[in-house]
């Protein structure tokens, strides 16, 4: 059932997050405030490890998108990264997309963790689509994009009522063998007469904590989702994506010609980590 609050309320859940717990326990080890687009952090497009923690050359296409990803939908514009859906034929698609990600392709290139606080205060293409699916999502270095998909979606925003559930964020934790977890949450309503507010009216604080066999999820500093299963213990990496067609009209909706452009916006990503990490337990 959806949530319902008051105005005071629902304006309080905008305040800017931070890790939980105890600030003197965490340490920064992780920032973009996209001044720039800084290439020895984000990659532009798509790549996956090949499940024994090697990583593939990048990618412009992903198996079942109904788009093309490309560099130049990828920019930074007022201190905002920009990723922007465009109605155009490229490349065998009808649309165009944007994808950054962290994986760690040399020395010098990506970034990758195990544990911690991950946070990107994201505002999301209007509604969720129709046909787009806005993600902050964490495949880990097990991960095989053929075979198999242990990964940790800390935001997924589906264009489409799935399974009845309105243009919820969903979390989710995948093994990579079939297996998952995930829950979601319905954005609050103000007060009467209940007019709701979608994803992308404002932006909003998307944070996972992830210690040994806890992952929690966070929005705008609250938490609204646990689960103590699947939990990886593999370095995970960080990707920001809109896909176009993701699982199909069920999933991301019909897209539709005259709702483009649309753009997902990110005003920063944050990773802390946690300086107690010899004492985990307390979080379980």
């Amino acid at each position: 059932m959806a949530l319902q609050i008051g105005r005071a309320a629902s304006l309080a859940l905008l305040v800017q997050a931070a890790p939980p717990g105890n600030p003197n326990d965490w340490s920064l080890v992780f920032g973009d405030d996209f001044d720039t687009f800084d290439d020895s952090k984000w990659t532009k497009g798509w790549s996956w490890y090949d499940g024994n923690g090697h990583s593939r050359p990048r990618r412009h296409s992903k198996d079942g998108d109904a788009c093309l990803f490309a560099d130049e939908n990828v920019f930074v514009e007022d201190g905002k990264l920009i990723l922007e859906n465009r109605r155009e034929s490229r490349g065998g698609y009808n649309y165009t997309s944007g994808t950054v990600n962290t994986l760690q392709y040399n020395g010098s290139q990506g970034f990758e963790r195990v544990y911690g606080y991950f946070e990107a205060r994201i505002k999301a293409s209007p509604g969720g689509g129709p046909g787009q699916t806005p993600a902050f999502w964490m495949p880990n270095r097990a991960n095989n994009g053929d075979d198999g998909h242990s990964e940790i979606d800390v935001m997924e925003i589906p264009g489409a009522d799935c399974c009845g559930t309105g243009r919820a964020a969903w979390f989710t934790v995948h093994d990579g063998f079939g297996a998952k977890r995930y829950g979601n949450y319905f954005y609050p309503v103000l007060d009467e007469p209940f007019v709701p507010r979608y994803w992308g009216d404002d932006f909003h604080d998307y944070g996972l904590l992830w210690m040994p066999g806890l992952l929690a999820f966070y929005i705008d500093g609250v938490e609204r989702f646990r689960t103590h299963e699947l939990v990886p213990a593999t370095p995970a990496y960080m990707v920001l994506d809109n896909e176009i067609g993701l699982g199909h009209d069920t999933w991301s909706g019909e897209p539709d010609a005259a709702a483009y452009p649309q753009r997902m916006s990110i005003d920063h990503v944050r990773v802390w980590r946690n300086l107690n990490e010899e004492s985990q337990a307390v979080w379980l």
